[in-house]
């Protein structure tokens, strides 16, 4: 509160003891407010994430466009309007969708079938979604809903999943500390926002310490999807399992991971970093 405080203090917007706001303070302050609100307008805020439609199982986009409570209406209108963008697991713009609008209050969510009819067979890839003239976006995070069969006879099952755009780099390791539980089969989804090529180190540790290492590589917009057990070469029963192993990027660029698993029912698990 004190440093909210010595903001608005240095930008002109509050006095202190009825202390009289310089008229050039007070004029910059509304300039600096009509540079921003411009900026607003120029600016594409953009989200990135996963998408499949493969082997059984395939991914659609939600969104919220939700009042914040402590707001007296939407702070971004009566409506957002958003563009939903394709790209392949190279990189590859498949289709673009333009003009898709969201009143305030609702939610919505869209196949890729209903966004890209175009675009047909198995793929798996990232979507961007961008918006523009927002003045927030923290009510407007997209997700993800992963559509799947199990059990027997068949049955629907949905799990969510997410992630935000971002190209700045990554102070850390990518890591997960179950990549290979038991009777479950192991997958990594990956997918580079950025436009230049990533590649990084990627490491296995056994339940005995062993260490195994491979290499991933992905070009600027592209996407991978992993089994772990076939990259990292683990045989044998996946009934065992490795309950103490640890899976990590060595690469701090920027990367958008998940960890999906499927359990011996069919039933799917999402992991988002």
């Amino acid at each position: 509160m004190i440093r909210v405080y010595r903001e608005e203090r240095a930008r002109g917007v509050i006095g202190v003891g009825g202390a009289h706001i310089p008229l050039g303070r007070r004029v910059g302050t509304w300039f600096r407010d009509f540079k921003t609100s411009i900026r607003h307008h120029m600016t594409v805020r953009r989200f990135g994430i996963f998408v499949i439609r493969q082997g059984g199982v395939s991914s659609s986009l939600v969104l919220s466009n939700i009042d914040f409570p402590e707001d007296a209406r939407n702070a971004n209108g009566a409506a957002v309007r958003f563009s939903v963008i394709l790209f392949d697991a190279q990189g590859r713009q498949l289709g673009r969708r333009d003009g898709l609008e969201l009143p305030a209050g609702h939610s919505g969510e869209w196949s890729l079938e209903e966004l890209f009819p175009q675009v047909a067979g198995d793929l798996f890839g990232m979507v961007f979604i961008d918006y523009r003239v927002l003045k927030q976006v923290g009510s407007l995070r997209p997700y993800c809903v992963l559509h799947y069969a199990h059990g027997d006879p068949p049955r629907p099952g949905r799990w969510h999943y997410h992630d935000k755009y971002s190209v700045t780099d990554y102070n850390g390791h990518y890591h997960c500390n179950h990549p290979l539980p038991a009777a479950q089969e192991s997958f990594l989804a990956l997918s580079n926002p950025v436009d230049r090529p990533y590649a990084s180190e990627v490491h296995l540790r056994r339940d005995d310490g062993t260490v195994v290492t491979r290499r991933v590589e992905l070009p600027p917009l592209g996407s991978a999807w992993l089994d772990v057990r076939a990259l990292f070469g683990v045989v044998g029963p996946v009934a065992q399992g490795d309950t103490n192993a640890l899976l990590w990027f060595e690469s701090n660029q920027r990367l958008m991971v998940w960890c999906f698993w499927r359990t011996a029912g069919g039933v799917w698990l999402v992991q988002h970093h």
